[in-house]
């Protein structure tokens, strides 16, 4: 799971500040080099399941899924910034 170091919000903007990933998501990677080898979809799949279990992250997309060039997979889920919005709203 990516760290998430705190957000701002910046009317009409948040500003998020999370771990860079320098390869960026699965989604922006298939776009550049076309299908992904099988080994790398199953390493994807592992770290996906891995944050399933502590999260309840039942829509997991390609956007989703950041990469480093460590070979490190972390899930980012950016729905979460709606909960933060609403938090913001309340207080």
């Amino acid at each position: 799971i990516i760290l998430f170091y705190g957000a701002l919000p910046s009317a009409p903007n948040i500003c998020i500040c999370m771990e860079f990933t320098d390869k960026g998501s699965l989604d922006g990677i298939y776009k550049k080099i076309g299908a992904i080898d099988i080994d790398v979809v199953a390493h994807v799949a592992i770290a996906d399941s891995k944050a399933w279990c502590i999260f309840m992250i039942t829509d997991i997309k390609p956007s989703d899924v950041m990469c480093n060039s460590k070979g490190q997979i972390k899930v980012c889920d950016f729905s979460v910034s709606g909960q933060f919005i609403s938090l913001i709203a309340d207080t």
